[in-house]
């Protein structure tokens, strides 16, 4: 039932509107790619960082990981600061990313909702 609402109500909504719902759902559905691959990283770290703190450090697991970032050769502890901050700057970007777009866009969906209200309480009144 309430589906089915959805569908009715969403016949009345114009093309831009719709359009600015479906960019509004690719930014969210890729800051939740964000989430995704920095809960990974941060997993990949703590894991990291309680091997290599035990004195027994689990380079297997990671390596395909050390290897794109180019730090087989480097120390520890410069591996455990670079995966750091990358982990840093996924979650920095999110919030970055998702202030600025949903801004802009609510603030888009906001003007074509009015227009719309406008355009149906004219035909309304006819």
């Amino acid at each position: 039932m309430l589906f089915s609402a959805i569908k009715e109500a969403w016949k009345f909504v114009d093309r831009p509107l719709k359009e600015l719902f479906s960019v509004l759902l690719v930014v969210r559905l890729v800051t939740n790619f964000f989430d995704l691959v920095g809960t990974a990283l941060m997993a990949i770290l703590v894991g990291y960082v309680v091997s290599a703190l035990s004195g027994n450090p689990q380079i297997i697991g990671i390596a395909p990981l050390l290897n794109f970032f180019n730090l087989e050769s480097s120390s520890i502890r410069n591996q455990v600061i670079i995966l750091g901050l990358t982990t840093l700057v996924v979650f920095i970007l999110k919030p970055l990313i998702v202030l600025t777009t949903s801004r802009i866009l609510i603030f888009k969906i906001h003007r074509q909702g009015a227009i719309l209200t406008n355009t149906l309480l004219r035909n309304f009144t006819k």
